[in-house]
């Protein structure tokens, strides 16, 4: 990148690295500098979004990463990696909101049964004051 700031390989490379220490954002920031630098070269385009979309899923950013493995695919339909890694955030994302659905179940539920416990033991004082 010092000899040629406008190397896509450079740029995408660099990416790699960062997204193999564990670097997400600063590899997300390569991979959207290389797509900058490869406008019209699908294949290089269809990678940098898989791995775009690799780096926003090891930031926990799922609906982010489908974008971002959707545009590698109109890139490059024929990609079963990426189409594999499609699904898999597609899951983690149901599975996501299935929890929050649950979550929120159980928290509903647990207000029902306090407000039933209340009543409850409000009735029972009432029944000792009567009887009082």
């Amino acid at each position: 990148l010092q000899k040629n700031p406008k190397s896509f390989e450079a740029s995408y490379n660099l990416g790699n690295a960062l997204f193999k220490q564990g670097k997400y954002a600063d590899a997300l920031e390569r991979y959207n500098n290389s797509l900058a630098l490869q406008p019209d070269q699908k294949d290089k385009i269809a990678a940098a979004f898989h791995n775009a979309g690799n780096a926003l899923l090891g930031e926990k950013k799922i609906e982010e990463s489908i974008a971002a493995y959707k545009m590698a695919l109109k890139a490059n339909p024929r990609d079963n990696d990426t189409r594999y890694n499609l699904a898999y955030a597609q899951a983690l994302l149901k599975k996501q909101q299935q929890n929050k659905d649950q979550n929120k179940d159980n928290k509903d539920q647990n207000k029902d049964d306090q407000k039933k416990d209340q009543e409850k033991q409000d009735q029972e004082k009432e029944k000792q004051n009567q009887q009082q």
